[in-house]
Formats: C-alpha cells, sequence, structure tokens
C-alpha cells in the first residue's frame, strides 16, 4: 500500500521570493534604515546605516537610537517632536542632527513609520534616513553670503534691482528704495 501526500507549496515559494526582494532593498539600499521593536529598541540596520554611522548591528541591537545618535545640536524640539508620534504609533517625518561613531555630525531626513500585525498592534518601527549634510551646509553658505551681501549693500549704500520678463515685475533692494526715497512698499 502506498499513500501520497502532496502539498502545494507555491505560496510559500512566493512569500519566500518576496522576502529575498525586500531583503535585497534593505541591504542595497543607500539610505540608512533602522527597525526596532514596538518599544523602539532596534533589531536591524542595514548596511547603510553600519557605513555611514560607524556602528555595527551588534553594538546597537537592543539599544533606543536617540541614547547614541542624538547629540548637542540635535533639536530638542524634534526629539519630542519624534517622541510623541512614537507614543502615540504615528508616522512622523523631519530632519534632525544625528552624530557618527567618531563624532561626525550629520544631517538627515527622515521618516518614521510604525508597522501593524493582522490585528492592529504595533509590531516594529521602520526609519529610514537620507543624509542632506551637504544640502544643509549648501544652505547655511547661501545664508551667510546673502546676510553678507545685504550688509555690504546696506554699508556702502550699494542697490539693486531686477526684472522679471514672465510676470513683468521689478524688484528693488531695500537700498534702492532708501536711495530713491521712496517707502518701503513701494513696488
Amino acid at each position: 500500500e502506498t499513500i501520497f501526500i502532496a502539498n502545494n507549496i507555491t505560496e510559500k515559494k512566493l512569500v519566500e521570493v518576496k522576502l529575498q526582494e525586500l531583503s535585497l532593498v534593505g541591504l542595497k539600499t543607500t539610505d540608512l534604515t533602522i527597525l526596532t521593536d514596538p518599544f523602539c529598541k532596534i533589531t536591524w540596520v542595514n548596511n547603510a546605516f553600519e557605513d555611514h554611522t560607524g556602528y555595527k548591528l551588534n553594538e546597537v541591537v537592543g539599544k533606543i537610537p536617540g541614547t547614541f545618535l542624538h547629540g548637542p545640536e540635535t533639536n530638542p524640539e524634534t526629539i519630542a517632536l519624534v517622541d510623541i508620534a512614537l507614543k502615540s504609533r504615528k508616522s512622523v517625518q523631519d530632519t534632525m542632527v544625528n552624530y557618527a561613531k567618531d563624532g561626525r555630525k550629520y544631517w538627515v531626513d527622515f521618516r518614521i513609520d510604525p508597522v501593524f500585525d493582522e490585528v492592529g498592534m504595533c509590531s516594529h518601527f521602520i526609519s529610514i534616513e537620507r543624509d542632506v549634510t551637504s544640502r544643509k551646509l549648501a544652505e547655511y553658505e547661501l545664508a551667510t553670503t546673502r546676510a553678507y551681501l545685504l550688509e555690504t549693500n546696506r554699508v556702502g549704500k550699494v542697490g539693486g534691482w531686477s526684472y522679471d520678463v514672465a510676470k513683468d515685475k521689478v524688484y528693488w533692494t531695500d537700498v534702492t528704495r532708501e536711495i530713491h526715497e521712496l517707502p518701503e512698499d513701494f513696488e
């Protein structure tokens, strides 16, 4: 007597393929990726996180990211915003300063999303961070240059104006208005 038992493993194979694909995305993305449990303790980080921060997975498992990534220039208001969102199991995104293992400061645009299981309980949080340090430095340099230029124009009584052809509108600097003895709201 022969007994034959057959199982359809198509669904299982499809799930395995999807998991491999998701794993590939997590490992190969250049965005820093952190996975935590519902208590915000790290369970996994990707290679980009390790490479960028200098922290290896085995050093950070079980730790709360802010306890070692935040530092003196991390905005307390942003930290509070994140804390409120995590406690209420809501998504949050913003920009903040973090610190690498070697003390190097870097800026990130981040988004943290809760993950809910089939019964609606938060099972994880996923944080995706993109380094925007170059952009922040450029913004700072631009703002500093603008401030110097405005002060130089004010002291030197040098004004300026521009003409927007598309809008058919002329823009004057404050100093140009002052030279022509016109009110600040003059256009």
